[in-house]
């Protein structure tokens, strides 16, 4: 993580628990940015603005850019993970806009990643093993961001009310084929590998409808110590409605 520009590895109110609790959040999400700045500069793409440009731009590069993007890709999306508020105690309001925020981009960043994935998995059985060999551990861990990204999507079903999203990934056969390619010297694919890829092409799109809405109905009373309400959602394309300019209801004064 580059903490380079916002300068906040350190940040902490230590005034109260709920403070602490807020600074671990800033500390994350100041980490999250600073990886955000750091993919583009490494990609020269912003991979969470768009989904349909993103998608269209991991069609579009070579594969050693591929390659490179989906490393940047995994270490962006490792930081967003970090924002994750599931082991807050007392889950405030502001907390949920915070997640709320990252979770439109993690949607965007996992699909660029699958695309990216399946770009390189299509021409895998021909590629030097040199080549494949480095293709199979980003796939690996391909898996497990799989699973991870499945955790946020559940923290956003209780957090957000959004629809649950099952993630499938190719079967354990398919993953014991790309290991087989590399072990034995002529080895060829089965129809049952194509099979697997051509299934996680097809597989339908991760719905990306904007789950940011007005927050001012959200009370900042941090006497509540039940978690907040859903947040309704509101249709707003790719841009996100900044809720730090919408009025909120003063804080109530202990």
């Amino acid at each position: 993580v580059y903490m380079s520009d916002l300068r906040l590895p350190k940040f902490m109110d230590s005034s109260t628990a709920e403070s602490m609790q807020a600074s671990t959040l800033v500390r994350n999400y100041a980490g999250y940015l600073e990886e955000k700045m750091q993919c583009v500069r490494s990609s020269s793409f912003e991979y969470d603005k768009d989904s349909a440009k993103s998608l269209a731009h991991v069609g579009e590069i070579v594969p050693e850019q591929v390659m490179q993007d989906v490393k940047s890709l995994m270490a962006l999306l490792d930081t967003g993970y970090a924002c994750s508020i599931r082991e807050q105690s007392n889950v405030h309001p502001t907390s949920v806009a915070a997640f709320s925020l990252v979770f439109k981009d993690l949607r965007i960043l996992y699909q660029s990643l699958n695309k990216a994935i399946l770009r390189l998995l299509e021409s895998y059985f021909e590629m030097p093993k040199v080549i494949a060999v480095k293709i199979l551990v980003m796939y690996k861990e391909y898996l497990d961001h799989t699973k991870r990204v499945g955790r946020v999507f559940e923290d956003a079903r209780t957090l957000l009310g959004q629809d649950k999203v099952e993630l499938s990934t190719p079967p354990e056969s398919f993953l014991e084929s790309l290991e087989r390619y590399l072990e034995e010297d002529e080895y060829t694919p089965t129809s049952m590998d194509q099979a697997a890829i051509d299934d996680a092409k097809s597989a339908p799109v991760i719905p990306l409808s904007d789950l940011i809405g007005s927050f001012e109905h959200i009370s900042t009373d941090s006497s509540q110590n039940s978690p907040p309400s859903k947040v309704p959602t509101t249709a707003l394309g790719d841009d996100l409605l900044d809720f730090f300019s919408s009025p909120v209801p003063a804080p109530v004064t202990r």
